[in-house]
């Protein structure tokens, strides 16, 4: 699930990239939005990295061209390491709400652009924070 997800969102930069330019927007709103957007994407790119590395380290073809290079073997190490840190239960929990909270910004910075900053109570109170 998050890995479509993750597809889907990098669609959606590249997407929301070219709507940029087509019409005129809030050029400070749209900028906002995108960070938002970009760090939404990346967060849950990196919980995606952490959750498959333990797949990936059970996979044969993978484990057997790792084993070809000390290079690779300490790369994979750390990887895994960090992959171990990052999928901690707690991590995890802090990693979804700091994600859910990108996302709501994101979302209602979206729905700004699209439908102005008074679209409903959320959206003016995110826009508020920014303007």
């Amino acid at each position: 699930m998050i890995l479509f997800g993750v597809l889907g969102g990098f669609l959606s930069l590249s997407s929301g990239e070219g709507l940029e330019h087509l019409k005129k927007f809030n050029h400070n709103l749209v900028e906002i939005h995108s960070f938002f957007a970009t760090a939404t994407v990346w967060l849950y790119g990196i919980i995606l990295f952490a959750l498959s590395m333990p797949y990936l380290h059970a996979w044969k073809p993978y484990t057997l061209f790792i084993q070809k290079s000390s290079f690779l073997k300490k790369i994979h190490a750390l990887l895994m390491a960090l992959s171990t840190l990052l999928t901690n239960r707690l991590m995890l929990v802090f990693l979804a709400i700091v994600g859910a909270i990108l996302l709501t910004f994101t979302g209602t910075l979206g729905g700004a652009i699209a439908h102005g900053p008074e679209t409903d109570v959320i959206t003016s109170a995110v826009y508020s924070l920014f303007f």
